[in-house]
Formats: structure tokens, sequence, C-alpha cells
């Protein structure tokens, strides 16, 4: 059981209560896809492995707006921790109740250890990125010189026609 769920853990950074994070979403409307982003206060963070899930909370034109997401959703391209804070709380529920500065945590720097493994995150990004580029500038290159060569097999084709008559 456990290797097939293995192969469905994607590399995260180690979030927990109180780190305020970025989540960037994959969403599609219709045709297109977009990120979409969500930045807000983790207050609770429930399961394990697989089925892992935590909840985000930002207050948003004055209404507090939640949203719970599974850790290796295969939409979710990236989980950035802006700030750690220090929270002596599991869960932060109570920060529904309040309202402005009584809503906010102690800061705390995050350690090196999650810099570190975000900053491998993103190298193994922009790898894949860096490698998806490169396969379609060829792409493209090998498209170019075929609508080339169509063109110059049309141009000499048209010369016979016009000598011909």
């Amino acid at each position: 059981m456990n290797n097939i769920t293995q192969k469905f853990i994607i590399k995260r950074p180690p979030i927990k209560s109180g780190d305020i994070v970025r989540v960037h979403q994959q969403v599609q409307e219709g045709e297109k896809k977009r990120l979409q982003i969500f930045e807000g206060i983790v207050i609770s963070i429930k399961g394990s492995g697989v089925s892992k899930t935590f909840t985000v909370r930002r207050v948003s034109l004055g209404v507090g707006v939640e949203k719970t997401f599974p850790l290796y959703l295969p939409t979710i391209k990236k989980i950035e921790v802006k700030k750690g804070t220090k929270a002596r709380r599991a869960k932060l529920y109570y920060l529904r109740d309040l309202v402005g500065k009584q809503a906010r945590l102690k800061e705390k720097h995050l350690p090196n250890s999650v810099i570190k493994i975000m900053a491998e995150i993103e190298e193994e990004e922009n790898k894949v990125k860096n490698q998806t580029e490169s396969k379609d500038l060829k792409n493209k290159k090998t498209d170019d010189s075929k609508e080339e060569s169509k063109k110059e097999e049309e141009l000499k084709k048209s010369k016979n026609k016009k000598s011909a008559k």
C-alpha cells in the first residue's frame, strides 16, 4: 500500500500552523488555464500521508475567507512560505473571532532548512521549465524549416509552370 501512495507524494516545503503562505493553484476556465494565488495564514493541518490537508485563511474586503487544500493536489503548482509565526496551538480557529491587530501572531524567522527546501524545489521547477522551453524551441525550428522548404518548393513549381508557358 505504501508503494502506491508514495508515487502521489510531491515535494513540498514543510508548513506549520501559523505560517503565512502563498498557494499557487492552476485553475481551468473553459479552455484557458491560469494560476490563481491564495495568500493567507495556515490555521490547521489535518490528516497524514497522501490525504494530508491544510486550511488557509485570509480576510478579503472585510470578509474572512478560508480554503482547504489537499497538500499533494496536482493542481497546486507551488507553495511559498512567506513568513513563519510563533503559534502555540495546532489549530488556530480562535483567529476567526479576532479582527485587525488582534489577529496578528508574533513573527518568527524561517529556519534555514525550510529556506533550503524551498530553493531546491524552485531549482527543480526551473530545470523542468528550461527543458520544456528548449524542446518547444527545437520543435518550432523544425516547423519553421519545414514551412520554408514547402514555400521554396511552391516557388520552384510556379517558376516551372511559367517557363513551360
